[in-house]
């Protein structure tokens, strides 16, 4: 963490990271980072490195695929100039194809989601970059839509891997050792949207990833 100073951190994807952020943006705002893990994020970092100015945007839209966020890309992350990005998407991508199984044009596979991410991150000139797998918050690995979620999950790694970024596997790495202590309902009601538990998993992680010391 004693890279990290004064520099903006921007979080953009869909509803897990929005998380009912309010979307006046002002800065003094309460609740315009939401009130899932980009919020621990940055009261975490505040409370442990009071001297460090940390400026931590949510740009998180719930329902968004990776087709939206290319939409809005420009507006969102390359005129914002970010120091480190993080990147989470994917969810709904899979989501469509299971809750909307007959609506095709809403279905993102994946030879458009590789090639769409890529696009994106190759556009970018944040100095660190980081992808977050979309996950499942189901134990039962056979599950159709765990299946899928999985292979999303390895799509968004090797589009790391491809433009030499950084890579964070929430569902191996997080919540896969989560559901060993805890029934999947207790993570995420709907398998989807984690409960705060959740949320502050994916915090834990991410700050993992950034060498965050506890003891600061």
């Amino acid at each position: 963490m004693s890279t990290i100073h004064n520099e903006r951190i921007l979080f953009i994807g869909d509803s897990i990271t929005d998380c009912n952020r309010n979307r006046s943006e002002r800065e003094h705002d309460s609740d315009r980072l939401g009130h899932g893990y980009v919020s621990f994020i940055h009261a975490l970092l505040q409370a442990t490195y009071p001297s460090k100015h940390y400026k931590v945007t949510n740009k998180g839209i719930g329902g968004n695929t990776i087709r939206d966020l290319q939409e809005r890309w420009q507006r969102d992350v390359l005129t914002l100039k970010p120091d480190l990005l993080f990147i989470m998407i994917g969810i709904n991508d899979v989501w469509r194809q299971f809750d909307q199984p007959s609506d095709f044009a809403q279905h993102v596979y994946p030879d458009e989601f590789t090639g769409t991410y890529r696009q994106l991150v190759e556009q970018s000139s944040a100095k660190k970059i980081c992808l977050l797998s979309p996950f499942y918050i189901q134990s039962e690995k056979g599950d159709p839509m765990r299946k899928m979620m999985d292979h999303y999950g390895d799509l968004t790694k090797s589009v790391a891997e491809t433009c030499h970024v950084s890579f964070i596997d929430l569902q191996k790495q997080t919540f896969d050792p989560l559901m060993q202590g805890l029934d999947d309902i207790e993570i995420a009601q709907d398998r989807i949207h984690p409960s705060s538990v959740g949320h502050m998993a994916i915090a834990r992680t991410i700050l993992k990833h950034l060498d965050f010391k506890w003891d600061n």
